[in-house]
């Protein structure tokens, strides 16, 4: 039985045009329609979602494990728990290709994690860069954080990179 079906309202009529299983497939179809002809029904039928409420209802849920990543990454990173508000900075701020990796291969993907650890820990050693130039203030050399000692720790892991 399919989850979401795509509507067409014609003259006060509606006509389900194609029924999906598969999130992704209704957004993809939905794109290319003229919203004043056509909705997104639910699959109880009781809710009409145009492409944006539909995308914003059930496509959030799908980078929560993105953001468990990034609660991970900053905790390897920084040593301390990130806030909800640093989690979603740090989502609003990654490049879009590391979202796009995470929205086709989910955020748990090494690939996807790698990239996260990557730019969170390139954020952390220009945060010191900076304070170390424009403040003044002295970090040992050594705590600019090792990329390579991570890389081993994945290795370790079973992530081959």
């Amino acid at each position: 039985m399919a989850r979401f079906k795509i509507i067409c309202v014609d003259n006060g009529e509606q006509e389900i045009l194609k029924e999906y299983d598969n999130i992704d497939k209704v957004i993809y179809d939905m794109q290319w329609r003229d919203p004043s002809f056509f909705f997104i029904g639910d699959e109880e039928n009781k809710m009409g979602y145009t492409l944006g409420q539909f995308i914003d209802k059930f496509k959030e849920d799908d980078f929560e494990d993105l953001k468990i990543t990034i609660h991970d990454c900053y905790v390897d990173v920084y040593n301390k728990k990130p806030t909800e508000s640093e989690i979603e900075n740090i989502f609003n701020h990654l490049p879009k290709k590391i979202i796009n990796l995470a929205d086709e291969w989910g955020g748990f993907d090494t690939e996807v994690r790698e990239m996260t650890y990557e730019w969170i820990l390139r954020q952390k050693n220009n945060q010191v860069y900076q304070d170390y130039k424009n403040k003044g203030i002295y970090y040992n050399i050594d705590y600019t954080d090792n990329l390579e000692k991570y890389k081993d720790q994945l290795n370790m892991m079973g992530g081959v990179i």
